[in-house]
């Protein structure tokens, strides 16, 4: 057998095992993200500018409305659920949790996070660029930023907020990857899971 062989290396089950527990960073690093972006809502909330540019108002004043209410709910559900899902897909203790809704949790996570950002990000290149002055959904830079004529700062700063949604999603995406290829590598033959060691 040639040790220095690349192909016989690759193919060694070691090897794919010790691969995975190299993408197990993902996972971490998807948590720590939403750890930071929960905590920038909370500041937000709190009355905190930082993230927004030069805005007066940055958050809308939805009060009490149907509309924020729901906002509201699914975004203190989508933060700590996420947050554990990823955990999950690399911890231990989520052998118990079954395979396939924690792999949706994942997918829908890297799915939101890429459209949210995506979008954001083609709707301001559509509004610069003169494409469509307004905007894909229609609204102008005074509908959106509170400010007709927005600064640099406040631009950049929207602009960083919708890269981290594209962050998060990619994060979210290697997560989700990094457990489909874990739980089907602990997988033996007759379909039966190994005991976790």
């Amino acid at each position: 057998m040639c040790l220095g062989c690349p192909i016989r290396a690759a193919s060694h089950p070691d090897n794919g095992r010790n691969a995975l527990r190299q993408g197990a960073w993902a996972g971490y690093v998807a948590f720590a993200w939403v750890v930071v972006f929960f905590a920038f809502h909370i500041y937000w909330y709190l009355g905190g500018q930082f993230g927004f540019g030069d805005q007066t108002d940055p958050l809308p004043d939805w009060s009490w409305s149907a509309p924020a209410l729901v906002s509201s709910f699914v975004t203190t559900l989508a933060f700590p659920l996420g947050g554990l899902a990823a955990l999950a897909a690399v911890q231990p203790w989520g052998r118990g949790i079954p395979r396939s809704p924690l792999l949706a949790v994942l997918w829908l996570g890297c799915f939101v996070l890429l459209l949210r950002g995506g979008a954001s990000m083609v709707d301001e290149v559509a509004r610069v660029t003169g494409v469509l002055p307004d905007g894909l959904f229609g609204l102008s830079y005074e509908d959106v930023l509170n400010n007709g004529e927005p600064s640099g700062y406040t631009l950049w700063s929207a602009r960083a907020i919708d890269a981290y949604f594209i962050l998060g999603g990619l994060l979210f995406g290697a997560v989700a990857a990094y457990f489909r290829r874990k739980s089907r590598l602990s997988i033996s033959p007759k379909g039966h899971r190994p005991h976790p060691r």
